[in-house]
């Protein structure tokens, strides 16, 4: 391993680079629920055309990917991150194509791939929220309400294994769209 000299213009742009990873991901779920929030509030397409056009952006390329990881894990098997044993791998590989890690405690074969399980989960849920409970008809106060208590009581997930701070920047992006939306009937009523 080379090691880099403390107080090193490298160490710095790395340690600043590690730092600003995390800030990135939540900004990626902010905009995210902001967009997937505001498409639902202003459309009424079915649960099922919702997430069947989520899966055909996401899905293939994904699959894609995963499959290329495992043919080169095949390939090489001293760099592949699968379990030796035929059944533990093909599990390990299953749970992965359905997008569990980052959701369970299952490590992703694809480092980056736990941002699509979050993604996917909230895909999935969001339109419940909004169409099934009916979340567009409330008052955009109360709807703000329900965004805060369901973030205040994210904390509680890390019982199930997610991290709280992920879903908490999603439903950021939701208030972000609320405020946006506000501010924009806000410049179509007349001052008068």
């Amino acid at each position: 391993a080379l090691r880099q000299k403390s107080g090193s213009v490298s160490l710095t742009l790395h340690s600043l680079l590690h730092a600003l990873g995390p800030l990135g991901t939540n900004c990626f779920l902010v905009i995210s629920g902001c967009f997937v929030y505001g498409s639902l509030m202003h459309s009424s397409v079915s649960y099922s055309d919702f997430l069947r056009r989520r899966v055909h952006r996401i899905y293939p390329f994904f699959l894609i990917v995963l499959s290329l990881y495992v043919v080169f894990s095949l390939g090489f098997p001293s760099a592949s991150r699968l379990p030796h044993d035929p059944l533990r791998a093909v599990t390990y590989v299953a749970a992965n194509a359905v997008l569990l890690p980052g959701l369970l405690a299952i490590p992703p074969i694809i480092g980056v791939s736990w941002t699509l399980s979050f993604i996917f989960a909230f895909y999935l849920v969001s339109p419940l929220l909004v169409r099934s409970a009916k979340l567009y008809r409330l008052p955009r106060l109360q709807r703000c309400a329900v965004l805060v208590v369901l973030a205040a009581g994210s904390r509680y997930l890390g019982a199930v294994n997610l991290d709280s701070s992920r879903v908490r920047a999603l439903l950021a992006g939701m208030l972000v769209w609320e405020l946006t939306d506000w501010f924009k009937q806000r410049e179509r009523k007349p001052a008068w």
